[in-house]
């Protein structure tokens, strides 16, 4: 099965999150970019093509009539999958120029200290991310 680019980018608007953790510290901030469905086939068509993905079923709930599925790519394995649908999404390009923007900031590649200006660029990002989700809000 051939997945287009363009039809990843329709699924994820239809399917599709992001998510930002902040752990114990601001400079513990996990990004999670992920769909969930109830599409076995089509979820390890996906992991096919970009295997830095985790893919599982989900837990099923009391509520759920089928067994859903998750796909999820974590910080910077998420990039070249947004880098790639980013010119084709419509409804989540905003949701998607957050993990981007995530992407701009340092990784901490080892476990000294950050550096200050690394911290604050988190600090910064998380205050900015959260806000928007605020203003997002209906009611």
């Amino acid at each position: 099965m051939f997945l287009s680019t363009e039809y990843l980018a329709g699924l994820f608007d239809g399917e599709g999150w992001v998510s930002f953790v902040v752990g114990n510290s601001v400079t513990n901030i996990t990004c999670m970019v992920a769909i969930d469905m109830s599409e076995e086939t089509l979820l390890r068509e996906i992991h096919n093509r970009y295997p830095e993905a985790i893919f599982h079923e989900r837990p099923k709930s009391h509520m759920a009539k089928k067994r859903i599925f998750r796909w999820v790519l974590y910080n910077r394995a998420a990039g070249r999958f947004v880098n790639d649908i980013f010119p084709y999404v419509n409804t989540k390009k905003e949701d998607l120029s957050w993990v981007l923007k995530f992407l701009e900031i340092p990784a901490n590649t080892s476990r000294q200290k950050l550096p200050p200006d690394i911290v604050e660029a988190r600090r910064s990002f998380i205050e900015d991310y959260k806000a928007w989700r605020a203003s997002r809000r209906i009611g």
